[in-house]
C-alpha cells in the first residue's frame, strides 16, 4: 500500500514523506487537491498548515540540489515574460527568469514537477533549468506577469466592445464617423480583440463566417 501511494507522488512529495515531514496519506491528499484545484502540491501543503513556504523551498533546494532564489531580491523587469505561455505559467505556477542561448531558467516551488518542466521544454524548445522559490512569493508574481492582453484591451476599449458588430459598423459608416481616428473604429477594435484572443489561446488559425447582418469567428 505504501509503495502504491508513493508511486503516484512527485519527487518532492515522496521526499517529504521519506524524511518524516508528511504522512503518506497527507501527501496523497495534497497531491490530489493540488491537481484538481490548481496551485499544485506545494500550495496545498501550505494551505493545510503542515509546512510554510520557506521551509518547503529550503527543503526542495537542499534535497534535490537546485539553487534557491528570493524573488523579492530579483528585478522582475528583467524577466523574459513572453518566453513562456501565460496559461502554462498559471497552470503550473512557474515564471521565466533568464533566457540565454538554448537554455531558460524558470522559478517554481516544486522542481520535481516533471509535467511542468516537460511542457515548458516542449513549448519553448529550450533546455530548462529549475530554480526553487517560495510559493507564497511566486503566486502573486505569476498573477501579475500572466495578465492577459484581453484584459488590457478591454480597459482601453471600454465595456461596450461586445456590442453587435452590425450596429457599430453602421455608426462607423455615417458621415460623422468619417473624421474619426481609424484606430478607434469599432471594426478595428473588434478585429484586434479576435487576434488577441487567438494569440492568448494559442490558436493556429482563425475562421470567419459572414452572414447578412452578423459575423461569426472561431
Amino acid at each position: 500500500m505504501a509503495a502504491s501511494l508513493q508511486s503516484s507522488l512527485s519527487g518532492l512529495a515522496r521526499a517529504l514523506v521519506q524524511q518524516g515531514r508528511l504522512k503518506e496519506a497527507e501527501a496523497e491528499t495534497f497531491a490530489v487537491q493540488g491537481a484538481g484545484a490548481g496551485g499544485g502540491f506545494v500550495s496545498q501543503v501550505i494551505a493545510g498548515g503542515k509546512l510554510n513556504a520557506k521551509d518547503i523551498a529550503t527543503f526542495a533546494a537542499e534535497t534535490f540540489g537546485y539553487p534557491l532564489l528570493d524573488l523579492n531580491a530579483f528585478d522582475e523587469t528583467h524577466f523574459p515574460k513572453e518566453a513562456i505561455d501565460r496559461k502554462l505559467m498559471q497552470n503550473h505556477m512557474v515564471v521565466p527568469l533568464i533566457k540565454r542561448g538554448n537554455r531558460i531558467a524558470v522559478a517554481l516551488s516544486d522542481p520535481t514537477n516533471l509535467r511542468a518542466l516537460d511542457e515548458i521544454r516542449f513549448q519553448t524548445g529550450l533546455a530548462v533549468d529549475p530554480v526553487v522559490v517560495e510559493a507564497s512569493k511566486l503566486a502573486p508574481l505569476v498573477q501579475k506577469l500572466s495578465e492577459t492582453a484581453e484584459t488590457k484591451l478591454n480597459e482601453l476599449a471600454g465595456d461596450d466592445l461586445d456590442l453587435q458588430l452590425a450596429e457599430d459598423t453602421e455608426e462607423a459608416s455615417s458621415a460623422d464617423a468619417a473624421t474619426a481616428d481609424v484606430d478607434d473604429a469599432p471594426v478595428v477594435r473588434f478585429i484586434q480583440k479576435i487576434l488577441l484572443d487567438a494569440i492568448n489561446e494559442g490558436s493556429s488559425d482563425i475562421h470567419f463566417e459572414p452572414y447578412e447582418k452578423s459575423l461569426l469567428s472561431g
